[in-house]
């Protein structure tokens, strides 16, 4: 029922990738929005926009793939020890190397700290 649900209230929905187990690519996010769009009613105009897990192994042409999807628009960074139901944390160092090669790109990054 959430889908439908959120189809009829909502044009537009951010589909977070903490799924067990992750959304991590930009393939995998496409595979994901395809299963959310089955279930959405007949005639009823739904976006639903996604968003990958950043993980030690995100390389960055799939970076590079999400600036050219047009459904996906963001990358998540869950530190460890983050609460979620998914397995995968992220190292921040790790992260910060990825980060620091992407610097000269076009990319703009956004980070927020709880």
């Amino acid at each position: 029922r959430t889908v439908p649900d959120l189809a009829r209230q909502f044009n537009r929905v951010i589909c977070m990738p903490n799924l067990v187990p992750p959304v991590k690519t930009v393939s995998e996010a496409q595979a994901y929005r395809e299963r959310i769009m089955a279930h959405v009613p007949e005639g009823v105009s739904f976006d639903p926009r996604m968003v990958l897990y950043f993980t030690d192994h995100t390389v960055p042409d799939e970076v590079a793939k999400i600036k050219a999807s047009n459904e996906v628009n963001a990358i998540k960074l869950y530190p460890v020890r983050q609460r979620t139901p998914t397995v995968v944390s992220v190292i921040f160092a790790r992260s910060i190397m990825l980060l620091s090669s992407l610097k000269n790109t076009k990319y703009r990054f956004y980070f927020m700290v709880k």
